[in-house]
């Protein structure tokens, strides 16, 4: 049966009412703790890419796509349906298709971003988006994302061994800000502390930056079956039963009533418009919508406001995605390990949390998770497929009980 978008508020009244909640605080929220984001996790984005051979361009073009088409989606959600929704781009999945790109070609991994693409577009469409998220159990999920994300946090320990001065300045300053500078990211005391320290240290080389827009380019696609199971199975998965279902639950927790058919639609959309740009997908994110969503960003009928002002800072950084790579090349190796790892740390605790809450599917969250953090490869096909699979094969022999509550509809 064929659903479509829930009847937004409109535009009209969206905008009518934007200036009526404009103030600080909802500028200073979509603005300063998005542009951070976009910083710190383009850093790992650059380190990851240019380690499996993508060029500059190609980098670029990739994050313009991901960031503008993000940014369209927070602006076009946030006003329709005056609600705080974010759109950005899957994490998680950035570090899939890192891995999953050691055996499938560039190529290959954009024809799979487009199939992912459709696959959650017709999900949307036909309403059965619960249903495969439901499938694969979000404790499953959890694991498999803590696996994959876990080895990143232990390069804060590889970053003290490099520069101890950068690790322990960087360290001090996200406690610092952390613990004593309400409503700031932590992350941003680490890039004061930690990069300032670097440039003390004589560890920062400095390189001309051209300010120009960056141009997308157009890739064509390739398909293969390596790329299929590896990435656009796994990434279709990610962007509706991670992403969407937590912006869904935040919404949910603050007394709205999120649209998520449109939520869904919108999302596949955004992975098939970007697949052309050699971009993984632009969808409704879970992390910024509850950012945008929260307390700081005013009154609750007013944080709409603060989520339209990310979504212009996402197309800023989308924009400009070509001086932010040369911006980022300015880091040490010493600060991007540690950058990185605490960049994924919360994250990788969110999902620990996830996975082992409800004391659920413990034996296959266990091997969902040992699978994940294995990195191992069969088929060419790569870690995190295997470990869905085997998370949810373990439960199902071991764990039938628990797993069948995950089955029924709700």
């Amino acid at each position: 049966m064929l659903t479509g978008f829930e009847k937004g508020i409109g535009f009209k009244s969206g905008l009518r009412d934007f200036k009526n909640h404009l103030n600080a605080y909802t500028i200073l929220v979509g603005i300063l703790p998005v542009f951070i984001i976009c910083l710190t996790v383009g850093a790992v984005f650059v380190s990851l890419f240019k380690g499996v051979g993508l060029t500059d361009s190609e980098i670029a073009s990739w994050k313009f796509a991901i960031y503008v088409g993000g940014g369209l989606i927070s602006i076009i959600m946030a006003l329709h349906y005056k609600q705080p929704i974010v759109g950005a781009w899957s994490i998680p999945g950035m570090v899939l298709i890192a891995q999953s790109m050691k055996f499938v070609s560039y190529q290959e991994a954009i024809g799979a971003f487009l199939i992912a693409g459709i696959m959650d577009l017709l999900l949307g469409i036909t309403g059965s988006m619960r249903k495969v998220a439901r499938f694969i159990p979000l404790p499953i999920m959890s694991a498999m994302i803590a696996g994959v994300l876990f080895a990143f946090t232990t390069r804060i320990i590889t970053g003290f061994q490099t520069n101890i001065w950068v690790g322990v300045a960087s360290v001090v300053g996200y406690y610092i800000f952390y613990k004593w500078v309400p409503k700031t990211p932590g992350i941003l005391g680490t890039i004061i502390f930690g990069f300032a320290t670097a440039i003390i240290t004589g560890e920062v080389k400095y390189t001309p930056i051209s300010f120009i827009p960056t141009l997308p380019a157009l890739h064509a696609p390739e398909f293969s079956l390596p790329g299929f199971i590896s990435i656009a199975i796994p990434l279709a998965v990610l962007v509706l039963g991670a992403e969407n279902m937590q912006a869904i639950g935040v919404l949910r927790t603050i007394k709205m009533e999120p649209p998520v058919n449109a939520m869904t639609i919108i999302s596949g959309i955004g992975g098939i418009v970007t697949s052309f740009f050699g971009g993984h997908n632009a969808n409704i994110a879970g992390p910024t919508t509850a950012l945008c969503a929260g307390p700081e960003a005013g009154k609750l009928e007013g944080r709409y406001v603060a989520a339209v002002f990310a979504g212009l800072t996402f197309i800023f950084y989308g924009v400009f995605a070509r001086t932010m790579v040369q911006l980022i090349s300015f880091f040490p190796k010493s600060f991007n390990h540690i950058l990185i790892g605490l960049v994924m740390l919360p994250m990788v605790g969110r999902s620990f949390i996830s996975a082992f809450q409800e004391g659920k599917l413990m034996f296959g969250v266990m091997a969902a998770m040992i699978v994940a953090m294995s990195n191992i490869t069969l088929f060419k096909i790569a870690a995190p497929f295997w470990s869905l699979v085997f998370g949810c094969l373990v439960s199902l022999l071991l764990e039938w009980d628990d797993y069948k509550e995950y089955l029924k509809e709700k």
